[in-house]
């Protein structure tokens, strides 16, 4: 229903269900309960907020924002028209709501449109959001939140995908398939104590450059299947190792997330990706020491909350390089088929002691 007249500022949208069905793009309200509901602009955006994720009525705000009003809090170019923000902010979902963004997928190139992305800036921290689908006919982009904020889209910084199990010598593998034997039988954590670590965030190219700590690969069928129409974004990796030689015990937790983004006809979606293994199993919180083995080149922690965790390694003074457990996903083709493949991510790690 259109408004009559602006109520503090904004317009109302309690009678309104259709996303981008108001005009014109002035900010807008509406008031939603327990029960969920939904409120949009024109200019591009629509919220939809399900039942239960409010635990009571709250008033909900959408005001269009231009890119220099955030340029200062979301990293990197930010797609104009695209940003908006959702008040209250910081006000948190019990469940997730879903947001469509609409945007010109003529303005982007392939690989771009692969690596379009949500962010959001809370109290000015900004973080991506789960991508769900891009649909470039309509040219919308939907995603989850969690909580309000400024939202905008931005083009991620993207991780090439290269093809193959990085184990295997024949698709160039990792630094431990071409060092030489020496360098592989090195053992730095033979010391008394040595820590590895490696940290970084989706907000900038720090994770994903040539000279970035991760790198992802998948079985070629999957690369055949989508030709080429693969990469990954939002990369983070919060990760530290402490090795202790006299006791053959290691301590610490690898973290690791990211998303797999898939092109299939005039869909992208999108593959969580992600580890988090902690040593020892006292609730999988708090790492605790754990026994280690080393045979060849592969690197066993005993424990974890999981079971005994399998990594294949290798160590110079200054870097440890490892090779995560292998995930088996599947993706969806055009016309609705499902092609299964595996994903391997390689993480390295700087010493720290």
């Amino acid at each position: 229903m259109l408004c009559a007249a602006l109520l503090a500022a904004a317009c109302s949208q309690d009678e309104q269900g259709t996303p981008f069905a108001l005009d014109p793009a002035d900010p807008v309200s509406r008031t939603i309960d327990e029960s969920g509901g939904t409120v949009s602009t024109p200019a591009g955006l629509s919220l939809d907020i399900p039942a239960g994720a409010l635990g009571e009525a709250v008033e909900v705000m959408v005001t269009p924002l231009s890119g220099a009003e955030v340029g200062a809090t979301i990293e990197g170019d930010v797609v104009p028209g695209t940003v908006f923000g959702l008040a209250p902010e910081g006000q948190r979902l019990e469940e997730p709501a879903g947001i469509g963004l609409s945007f010109e997928p003529s303005d982007f190139t392939d690989d771009e449109l692969l690596a379009l992305a949500v962010v959001d800036v809370v109290d000015g921290v900004p973080s991506y959001r789960d991508v769900g689908t891009l649909d470039l006919n309509a040219g919308i982009l939907r995603a989850d939140l969690r909580r309000l904020g400024t939202v905008g889209v931005r083009v991620a910084p993207m991780l090439a995908v290269q093809s193959g199990d990085p184990r295997d010598v024949a698709s160039g593998g990792p630094l431990f398939l071409t060092a030489p034997a020496a360098v592989q039988a090195l053992r730095p954590w033979a010391e008394d104590r040595v820590t590895y670590t490696v940290s970084c965030g989706p907000d900038t190219s720090s994770c994903v450059g040539p000279d970035g700590p991760v790198r992802a690969y998948v079985s070629p069928n999957l690369v055949e299947r989508f030709a080429g129409r693969l990469g990954a974004i939002g990369a983070s990796i919060e990760a530290s190792l402490s090795f202790d030689g006299a006791s053959s015990t290691v301590e610490g937790q690898i973290r690791v997330d990211g998303v797999l983004r898939v092109r299939a006809g005039l869909s992208v979606t999108s593959k969580e990706v992600g580890y988090d293994i902690v040593t020892g199993t006292l609730g999988g919180e708090e790492p605790v020491p754990t026994e280690f083995e080393v045979d060849g080149t592969t690197l066993t922690l005993s424990q974890t909350p999981d079971g005994p965790v399998v990594l294949q390694y290798t160590a110079t003074p200054d870097h440890l390089e490892l090779v995560l457990p292998e995930t088996t996903i599947e993706l969806e083709t055009t016309g609705g088929g499902v092609e299964q493949g595996k994903v391997w991510v390689v993480i390295t790690m700087t010493r720290a002691s």
